[in-house]
């Protein structure tokens, strides 16, 4: 049961991230949004993020 609500809060997270990392990397982002942080660190963030995503994916889809 626990693992369970383990497997359904970790493809959440996923879910979650992935739409986060899009957003991030996406292009049309003002400056304002993101206070005063360059485009190379966002999208390091974004790739970052998305990797991090995909790794909870595999670790919700895996059995």
């Amino acid at each position: 049961m626990v693992k369970n609500h383990f497997k359904k809060a970790l493809g959440i997270a996923s879910i979650t991230g992935f739409v986060f990392s899009l957003y991030s990397l996406s292009s049309n982002m003002t400056g304002n949004t993101i206070g005063s942080a360059g485009s190379a660190s966002t999208n390091a963030a974004g790739i970052i993020v998305l990797i991090v995503s995909f790794l909870l994916a595999f670790l919700a889809v895996k059995e």
